[in-house]
C-alpha cells in the first residue's frame, strides 16, 4: 500500500548485446547499464523525482526472463546494484521477449492497488530469439504481432496505470520493428 510506483524494467542480455556497435565504442549491454543507472536511478534521485516508495525491479532477458533486481526501493542502493550488474553481467543465450513478459507480468500483479502507477521498460537490440507456437508458421512480422497482442492484453488488464516503453540500443542499420510495434 506504501507504493507510489513499480518500474519494472526487462534488460536483453542475448548474445548479440555483445556487439560494440553503440556510440563510445561501449558493448549494447554495458550501454544499457550506464543508462539505466545515469540516466533513469541517478537523474531521478539528484531531481528528487523519485523515492523510497518508488519501487524497481529489474528483468534479464536470455534464454528465460529471470528477476536479478526484485522490487528494490528507487535509491542509491539500487545504483549500486545496477552499477555491479555493469560489472558482472554477461550476454549470452536467446533473448526470448515471451518468457521476460511472463516474469514481468508476474511482477506487475504484486501490486493491485490502484493508487501505484506501473512502468514497463524494454530494452532490446530489437532481435527476439522466441520461438513460433506449435502448429504458427511466420516470420518475424508473425513473432512481432504475437509479442504486440501479449502487451495488449498486460496494458487491458492495467489500463490507465501501466505505461509501456521500449528503446532500441543498436547501431544503424539493425531493425527495431518488434520494440516499434510493443510501442
Amino acid at each position: 500500500a506504501n507504493w507510489t510506483s513499480h518500474t519494472v524494467i526487462v534488460v536483453d542480455q542475448s548474445g548479440s548485446m555483445r556487439k560494440t556497435d553503440v556510440p563510445g565504442g561501449a558493448t549494447r549491454s554495458d550501454a544499457v547499464w550506464l543508462t539505466i543507472a545515469l540516466e533513469f536511478v541517478a537523474k531521478q534521485l539528484d531531481n528528487q523525482q523519485a523515492t523510497e516508495t518508488d519501487i524497481v525491479s529489474v528483468i534479464s532477458m536470455s534464454g528465460s526472463g529471470m528477476v536479478i533486481i526484485d522490487r528494490m526501493p528507487h535509491d542509491w542502493l539500487l545504483f549500486n546494484s545496477v552499477i555491479d550488474l555493469l560489472r558482472t553481467s554477461e550476454p549470452h543465450f536467446d533473448g526470448n521477449y515471451m518468457s521476460a513478459l511472463d516474469a514481468a507480468e508476474r511482477l506487475l500483479m504484486l501490486n493491485s492497488l490502484g493508487n501505484c502507477a506501473l512502468a514497463l521498460f524494454f530494452l532490446s537490440d530489437g532481435k527476439p530469439s522466441d520461438h513460433m507456437p506449435s502448429g504458427r508458421h511466420g516470420g518475424i512480422a508473425s513473432l512481432a504481432a504475437l509479442i504486440s497482442a501479449r502487451i495488449d492484453v498486460l496494458c487491458s488488464h492495467f489500463g490507465r496505470r501501466l505505461a509501456v516503453t521500449t528503446f532500441g540500443f543498436a547501431g544503424p542499420g539493425e531493425g527495431f520493428e518488434v520494440l516499434e510495434s510493443m510501442a
